[in-house]
């Protein structure tokens, strides 16, 4: 068992690919989870080792790094009206 096994069978399950998953972690048991993501992102608490191993480092569990992130990757556009 681990973290990034049972994620991607979820998001299989969901249709999707782990090409479009962003999985954020700060310790030994994220590692695979953050592997296997499209994005891993490490928290700028987490050990050396899982930062390493992270695609992107943001800040610590009390600063606003995953807001940032998630509204960078997912923000929402309205639709325009037609001309």
């Amino acid at each position: 068992n681990s973290k990034g096994k049972r994620l991607a069978q979820w998001v299989e399950s969901q249709g999707l690919s782990m090409n479009q998953v962003i999985a954020f972690g700060d310790n030994f048991n994220d590692l695979s989870m953050l592997k296997s993501a499209g994005l891993g992102v490490a928290m700028g608490n987490a050990a050396d080792e899982i930062k390493a191993n992270a695609d992107l480092v943001i800040g610590d569990n009390t600063e606003t790094g995953i807001a940032e992130i998630v509204n960078k990757y997912f923000m929402y556009v309205p639709a325009t009206e037609p001309v």
